[in-house]
């Protein structure tokens, strides 16, 4: 089976036809340093597909730092998609912990964003990990609002949330995907 990054055999042409090689060695050429740019652009694209739920991680924690919550539906929603939140039996003593614990892990992951286009060996894996067990949680918290009728309370409650899910699971799913491997061990 063919390796699509890499150029295939090409079979010799008659012996007749003469330019035929040297069109071959060329297109050969051309798609050997077409592949590793393909490669790079993905492994570019997912470091830049953290930047939104970077952001958004930053912007929660932000709000029960600045007392954003106090009456509006806006930052309690956005409250809600902190780290860690659903699991403490008062969630209000314990946003300050959830907002630490998420700014950190937010910036982490953002530092490891940057490395991964440098294509540090470690970096990958620790991205990976980290990300698939934000979105593990996030994951866990929507089901654990939704059970608990958090919805009933309003629409909001759940869709941040779920928004909060989303922008973890895409560059998640873009990180771990196998071409993101192959361009990084390819590069290194």
């Amino acid at each position: 089976m063919a390796n699509w990054f890499q150029p295939q055999e090409q079979h010799s042409a008659p012996e007749d036809s003469g330019p035929a090689p040297a069109a071959s060695a060329a297109s050969a050429e051309e798609t050997a340093l077409v592949a590793p740019e393909r490669g790079s652009r993905l492994v570019s694209l997912g470091a830049m597909l953290f930047v939104p739920a970077v952001i958004y991680s930053c912007l929660g924690s932000a709000v029960v730092w600045t007392g954003w919550t106090t009456g509006d539906e806006l930052g309690i929603a956005l409250v809600l998609s902190l780290l860690g939140l659903v699991f403490p039996e008062d969630p209000n003593a314990a946003a300050g912990v959830c907002a630490v614990v998420t700014i950190v892990v937010a910036l982490v992951v953002a530092t490891l964003a940057v490395l991964l286009p440098l294509r540090i060996a470690l970096v990958r894996p620790a991205l990976m990990a980290l990300s698939w067990l934000v979105v593990a949680y996030q994951g866990y918290a929507v089901a654990a609002l939704l059970s608990e009728g958090v919805a009933e309370q309003g629409t909001i409650y759940v869709v941040l949330p779920v928004v909060a899910l989303l922008l973890w699971l895409l560059p998640s799913v873009v990180v771990s995907l196998p071409g993101v491997g192959r361009a990084l061990r390819r590069a290194a």
